[in-house]
């Protein structure tokens, strides 16, 4: 869970924003004690224990911050700490680059179901967890039951963004560095995907009938375990969007059990006033879509690392460092894989 014991002076925090700290309660004194969170992949998150309680600190990268919208992330937060789905947001700095929230401290590490399944995992009846499936409905129903955020992002809409910045990218620059090359040959494998993508939206499409509140990365890094109930936390890309978006982002990151799968799936479409009755057919698409997508998030954050003339990393557009270009290449291999080979 943490890592890297600090002192207060090495967060390197504005004045003012320990000032606006201890106006909510965490006192970054010297006997304040300090830990890095191993949680998230882009912003920084810190442990902070006080005298006056647990606090989990977050300094939002500048590359994540420039393809998310903070604002929203903040709203919609809110929507669902009101309903005890995601720990209390104490204090939001005006830049949105720091957040101070209650620190949940799990009854047990979650993440320990991460893994990361295609559109047809291979038959396992091995159930790493059990019960599982039952906690993650509880999320999946309370998350639905929300009511609609203000930012509505289809995934036909959430694609057009995604292409529109990329190929934006691909057209302002020269691709003769090194890394600027690995960076060209992952965006050409995308788009000899942009049929088989156009598909799956066409399916999602014709599954619903209205949208909902959706997370739309409810992977187990971003889940918390505490008191036999789920909560939620990194809400950047929570939208009103499709209803198959969380169930499809659950079945790709958890590692479950067939059967876990097969009862979490039924339990989740039984019924549900937003899908059509065929959306089970559309299950595997959604997972293929959360791939796709998870491909082109690593290429705008690569994008924001991408190499000079001399092979040397430039820095992030929000001033931190805290990955580096080869890493988000790393993702989108990783991401690739779990796909489907380009149609011909």
């Amino acid at each position: 869970m943490t890592e890297d014991k600090l002192t207060p002076k090495m967060l390197c925090l504005p004045e003012d924003i320990i000032a606006e700290l201890k106006r909510y309660g965490c006192t970054l004194s010297d006997d304040a004690e300090l830990s890095v969170l191993s949680r998230g992949l882009s912003n920084q998150n810190y442990l902070i224990k006080t005298a006056q309680g647990q606090f989990a600190l977050r300094i939002n990268s500048g590359a994540s911050s420039a393809i998310c919208h903070r604002q929203s992330e903040v709203a919609n937060w809110h929507l669902a700490q009101e309903a005890k789905l995601a720990p209390r947001l104490h204090y939001v700095s005006s830049d949105y680059k720091y957040y101070l929230s209650d620190f949940i401290q799990v009854d047990s590490d979650w993440s320990q179901l991460m893994t990361a399944n295609c559109a047809h995992p291979l038959i396992d009846c091995f159930e790493p967890w059990p019960q599982s499936e039952r906690l993650l409905l509880g999320l999946l129903k309370g998350l639905s039951a929300l009511p609609p955020p203000s930012n509505v992002l289809s995934v036909t809409e959430q694609w057009a963004e995604y292409f529109d910045t990329l190929s934006h990218f691909s057209s302002i620059h020269q691709f003769t560095s090194p890394r600027l090359k690995q960076w060209w040959v992952r965006y050409q494998q995308l788009i000899a995907r942009k049929q088989q993508i156009t598909n799956v939206l066409a399916t999602l499409d014709a599954c619903m009938i209205s949208p909902q509140f959706s997370h739309r990365d409810l992977n187990p890094h971003n889940l918390l375990l505490k008191n036999h109930q789920l909560w939620c936390i990194d809400f950047e890309y929570a939208c009103l969007s499709h209803p198959l978006v969380d169930l499809a982002s659950v079945l790709a990151t958890h590692r479950l059990s067939t059967i876990q799968r097969h009862w979490l799936i039924s339990n989740y479409l039984n019924d549900h006033p937003r899908l059509t009755p065929d959306a089970l057919s559309a299950v595997p698409a959604a997972i293929e879509l959360y791939w796709y997508f998870g491909c082109c998030w690593a290429l705008l954050m690569a994008s924001h690392y991408h190499a000079s003339d001399n092979n040397d990393v430039s820095a992030d557009i929000g001033g931190d460092n805290s990955h580096t270009f080869g890493s988000y290449i790393t993702c989108f291999d990783d991401f690739l894989a779990l796909l489907p080979k380009p149609s011909h």
